[in-house]
Parts: C-alpha cells; structure tokens; sequence
C-alpha cells in the first residue's frame, strides 16, 4: 500500500509541475479579463483546499475507524481542481489546444464514467481492498461529470451569444 500510495504522490506532483510548466506558455493566449478571472478561480480553489484540509485535520484527531487521511487529503486537491476547472470554464478563462473541444470532452467523460464505473463495480462485488477502490474513483469519476457538464453549459452559453449577436446584427439592418 505504501508503494501505490508514493506512486500516486509523486503521479500528482509531475502532473503538476507538467501543467505548470505548459500552462506558462498559455498564459499569453489570454487576455486582461481571463488572467483577472483565472486568479480570482485560482484563490477559489485555494481557499476550498484549506478548508477542505481543515477539515480532515480536524477529523483526524478523532480517531474516526472509516477515516483515511491519505485518501481525504487526495480528494480535497481534486475538489479544489474542479472548483478552478468550473470557475474558468463559467468565466471564459479556458482554452484548450484542440481546434475542436469535442474529442477531448468525449475521452474525458468517457475516463469518468469509467471511473464511477470502477467504483461501484468494486463496491458492489465487494472486491474493494481499501477505500482507494471505491471512493477515489467515484470521487474522480463525478469530479468529471462536473467539469463536463460545465463545458456543455458554456457551450450553449457561447451558442445563445452566437444567437443573440446574429439577431441584433439582423435588427440594425
């Protein structure tokens, strides 16, 4: 356990060092406004990350038996990461490098129904070994369903624009 629990650790931290090391070359794609809300997204999810962390520390010291601290302390990063993925995808602060979002939110709803998939499927025949089994999956996998419904909702966001810019251009002529 304490194998698998290093290799997601140190997973996490060069996934992160990765996005932070591409996202420095986006950061110029954006413009005044999308750096105004990704820090305001940025702060949103630092402060649900100490909250959240808060949290399992005070849990922690009740000795609670259903209690696993490692799997907390995982779940509040990736609480924290929807919460800024929801808040720029809302806000218009997100691009991707594919011409097309669709792909992309294809393969990524299909990893987290796959995930939830996973999760229950180790619930219901009782294979779980741990709770990494059930809940981290599960957890990832609604994490998922989230941001992609965020982008649906942008995407009819950015539609009804479209609608509302083409019928004023059709009212001025």
């Amino acid at each position: 356990m304490n194998i698998v629990t290093l290799f997601l650790a140190l997973s996490i931290l060069v996934a992160i060092i990765l996005i932070c090391f591409s996202d420095r070359k986006k950061v110029k794609q954006f413009d005044e406004r999308q750096l105004i809300v990704r820090g305001r997204a940025v702060n949103l999810a630092y402060v649900t990350l100490l909250i959240c962390l808060f949290i399992v520390l005070a849990l922690s010291t009740m000795n609670l038996p259903w209690l696993d601290v490692p799997v907390c302390v995982i779940l509040s990063m990736f609480i924290s990461l929807t919460i800024f993925s929801v808040y720029a995808i809302l806000n218009n602060a997100y691009f991707t490098n594919f011409k097309k979002e669709t792909p992309f939110s294809g393969v990524f709803l299909s990893v987290s129904l796959l995930n939830l998939f996973n999760g229950f499927r180790h619930l219901f025949n009782g294979t779980a070994e741990d709770s990494f089994d059930i809940i981290l999956p599960v957890a990832f996998g609604i994490l998922g369903v989230i941001i992609i419904i965020a982008l649906f909702i942008r995407k009819r966001m950015d539609k009804k624009e479209l609608e509302e810019e083409m019928q004023e251009e059709e009212d001025v002529e």
